[in-house]
């Protein structure tokens, strides 16, 4: 974007900056309370339908980190960067360290796709490998071919958003999405007040639905007063925006929550790499926190996919990214939840950022969209709807873990060695 975990009782202290808890930040509010989820009768569905939602779908929490590198995911801390930025040995840290919740899910309990050496590539389909083309991307599920920068006109047409809003029964949750980034606004939905939309400090629709809790309030109210800073103008920097996304989360139960994170590429666009890795250092920690939350959901939780990419890469220099860099078009995604835990995973064909979209109606059973996506059926799981069970071949997928009792144990956020100050 432009410019213009572990356990939440674990304390960070990420690239020598001792960071705050949210806990003390935003007054100590208690924490919420656990909420009992409803029971849910299995219904048989079909991809192809227009119908609405089985009474009990996969759910899915897709978030996106922005203009985050597949290097730092897979490889950790780059050395060549270290050195450019003068970042001390201590600090040059593997994945393990520097992004431990995604390093494990990518390496045991969860799927990698894009992974180097597995494969063809993920990438953005551009040709403009800037934030607005990605995100519309994602969410009209074809290539922004006609978005040359950040400062695009609003959606007009249909987004897989909308599908799944006219597809949710009424009285329950259908979608929600929160946001760091503003932009996310106009990209998301051409028919935003059909469900929850909270982007930067004060943009969206129905965002009195999101004060589900005195804690939620509070950093709704914290955020529209706080400095926007490390983005500028509307930003709402991410320790709000993942607070608020996680308890309404909670609460609610939404069909799909779209977790939007941006301080990592506000920092790139700086020239700060350490700020840079301490932002995905935290994203990751909110992936944890996720994972902890949809453990806390009961079947709910257990019936959700997570998936986890980003909306462009960067140029090897590192601070920007755009058509001039085509190395910038590179991505990457890991998977959690009811996806079998293969790791890394060989992708034979190049996937996209508009075939999140489509993996995501057949994860939930909605109607297949108009664009050029495909499901990434590498994603099967047993989830009792075998929405993805057949890979590209016709060959049926065989899933060996069972999600149906007992929490996932790719959803539990494992607390690595303490991170202390090799991350300065």
């Amino acid at each position: 974007m432009k410019k213009k975990a572990l356990a939440s009782s674990f304390l960070v202290v990420a690239l020598g900056i001792s960071l705050p808890s949210l806990k003390q930040e935003l007054g100590g509010v208690p924490a919420r309370e656990r909420r009992e989820s409803a029971a849910f009768a299995a219904e048989s569905s079909s991809r192809g339908s227009t119908a609405k939602l089985p009474a009990r779908p996969n759910r899915v929490v897709l978030v996106v980190i922005d203009g985050v590198r597949w290097q730092d995911v897979f490889e950790g801390v780059d050395r060549t960067l270290a050195q450019i930025y003068r970042l001390s040995q201590d600090e040059v840290v593997g994945p393990g360290r520097l992004v431990p919740n995604l390093h494990r899910l990518a390496t045991s309990d969860g799927i990698a796709v894009g992974a180097p050496g597995y494969g063809e590539p993920m990438r953005a389909a551009g040709p403009h490998y800037v934030s607005q083309p990605g995100y519309l991307e994602l969410f009209t599920e074809r290539p922004a071919a006609t978005c040359f920068s950040n400062e695009c006109p609003p959606v007009k047409e249909p987004t897989f958003l909308d599908a799944v809003a006219s597809a949710t029964p009424p009285g329950e949750a259908s979608a929600a999405v929160v946001a760091s980034w503003e932009v996310i606004a106009r990209t998301a939905s051409a028919a935003p007040k059909d469900f929850v939309l909270s982007a930067g400090q004060q943009r969206g629709a129905n965002q009195d639905a999101l004060g589900v809790s005195p804690r939620a309030i509070h950093a709704l109210e914290a955020a529209r007063t706080a400095s926007p800073s490390p983005g500028h103008g509307e930003y709402r920097p991410d320790r709000y925006t993942r607070e608020i996304a996680l308890a309404y989360l909670e609460e609610r139960h939404p069909r799909f929550l779209f977790l939007g994170l941006g301080d990592s590429d506000e920092y790139a666009h700086q020239g700060d790499y350490r700020g840079y890795l301490r932002a995905l250092h935290e994203a990751d920690k909110a992936v944890g926190e996720l994972l902890e939350t949809l453990d806390r959901m009961g079947d709910d939780g257990r019936n959700t996919t997570v998936l986890v990419t980003t909306d462009h890469g960067r140029e090897r220099a590192f601070m920007s990214h755009g058509s001039f860099a085509p190395e910038s078009a590179r991505v990457w995604m890991v998977a959690a939840g009811n996806v079998q835990p293969l790791g890394r995973i060989p992708i034979p064909r190049t996937t996209h950022l508009y075939d999140v979209g489509p993996t995501i109606r057949a994860l939930m059973g909605l109607p297949e969209g108009a664009g050029p996506g495909s499901p990434i059926r590498e994603l099967a799981a047993d989830t009792g709807q075998n929405v993805l069970a057949l890979d590209d071949r016709g060959t049926e997928s065989k899933p060996d873990q069972d999600f149906s009792t007992g929490p996932s144990a790719s959803r539990q956020a494992r607390k690595p060695p303490a991170i202390e100050s090799t991350l300065r």
